[in-house]
């Protein structure tokens, strides 16, 4: 059970945190950096260069602002700090689709997972699309339709 004094509205907002958030009235919430600042009394930006690490903030207060994140299961949002820094950090691989002579993909297949393995040990996010020959697309949209059950005649 965790306490956050909202000093604006001077409201106690009182939540369990196990395996996700909840607030009093059972609505789902996700911890943001703004709740952990509140709850270690340090401004939002002290919070966010505490959880990147920065050298410019104490080690007594990041690793206060590291503890109260790992208690209340903060996970950082991605899309919001692409936001604010203008980088997604995702690489798109995007191939022309190609078919080896027993009509598979695996050298492609096997190349795009060897990049994406090796980013994610960067952390980096990957988006793969393969790009279809229009007349393969047409095929196959034929194909699925050649399948899908058909009205019994009344």
């Amino acid at each position: 059970m965790h306490e956050i004094l909202d000093k604006h509205t001077k409201c106690v907002i009182i939540f369990n945190c196990a395996n996700g958030c909840t607030m009093n009235k059972g609505r789902k919430m996700s911890i943001t950096i703004k709740d952990i600042a509140k709850m270690a009394d340090v401004s939002v930006s002290t919070v966010s260069r505490c959880l990147n690490n920065n050298p410019r903030i104490s080690l007594a207060t990041r690793e206060k602002v590291h503890k109260i994140a790992d208690e209340l299961g903060f996970v950082a949002n991605n899309s919001a700090k692409s936001l604010s820094t203008k980088k997604t950090g995702l690489v798109g691989l995007i191939y022309q689709e190609s078919f080896d002579q027993e009509g598979s993909h695996t050298y492609v297949d096997n190349l795009c997972t060897h990049i994406r393995r090796e980013l994610e040990k960067l952390h980096i996010d990957t988006i793969q699309i393969e790009a279809i020959n229009k007349e393969i697309k047409a095929a196959v949209k034929k194909a699925q339709k050649s399948k899908e059950p058909k009205a019994a005649p009344a």
